[in-house]
């Protein structure tokens, strides 16, 4: 009869020895987390975007100088390592602003250049999506509720990456539709067909991977523009 020793959770000392440079690696890995948090310059911060994806985004945001996006996260981290610009940035879930303050980074600048409208659309699930309808009425605010806090005529670029994608950006084009310097930048818009709605009153610019550069059509029909919005407005996709 073979006798292994186990440790106190019940493992042989070998499988625990099997398993110790990935205990080693994710003990390793939650200490750089929490060091990075702390850091002026922190590196391991969420920012879902494709190598090629993040190139547009840097070579966009580098000269821009008013910020807006649309879903706070790497991209708000990125956007202050990688320009001056004054950024705007709206998010309707108030854990994640919370976890994002935890970043020294984002609170020494949200004193200085960082601006977070936060929007109370309710309860919401992972990805500030909101958990029921029951809150509709105020769905409106999270594209819309920005405008009222900004100067369009400033604004030289969007990044739409949150909840309420396509109204984000119809609402953007008839807030911004003056200002012809303005780019919009749309992620995960190819592989979505459900946004292409947008693409009547935007020219394509860039097309990388998923994400997609825009700028504003000339001659954009009003009217067609204000009536789309009102049905999207409510989709939080």
């Amino acid at each position: 009869m073979i006798l292994l020793r186990t440790t106190q959770s019940g493992l042989s000392l070998k499988e625990t020895e099997s398993q110790a440079p990935m205990l080693f690696y994710n003990i390793a890995k939650n200490a750089l987390k929490i060091l990075d948090r702390f850091s002026p310059y922190p590196i391991l911060h969420p920012f879902v975007m494709s190598n090629e994806e993040m190139r547009v985004f840097d070579e966009e945001i580098k000269d821009a100088k008013y910020y807006l996006e649309f879903g706070l996260g790497g991209s708000t981290i990125r956007a202050i390592q990688r320009s001056k610009a004054i950024i705007h940035t709206v998010e309707s879930s108030t854990d994640w602003v919370k976890e994002m303050r935890r970043y020294l980074l984002v609170r020494q600048h949200e004193k200085r250049r960082l601006r977070i409208f936060s929007v109370d659309i309710g309860p919401v699930l992972e990805w500030g999506y909101p958990k029921s309808d029951n809150f509709k009425n105020s769905f409106e605010t999270y594209s819309s509720g920005i405008f009222q806090s900004i100067d369009c005529s400033q604004i030289d670029l969007i990044l739409v990456d949150g909840r309420f994608r396509v109204a984000c950006t119809l609402k953007s084009i008839l807030e911004c539709q003056v200002n012809s310097s303005v780019k919009i930048l749309i992620h995960d818009f190819w592989n979505r067909p459900q946004y292409h709605t947008v693409l009547q009153y935007l020219d394509i610019v860039k097309k990388v991977d998923t994400i997609g550069l825009f700028s504003i059509k000339n001659g954009i029909d009003r009217e067609s523009l204000l009536r789309d919005y009102e049905v999207y407005k409510l989709i939080p996709e």
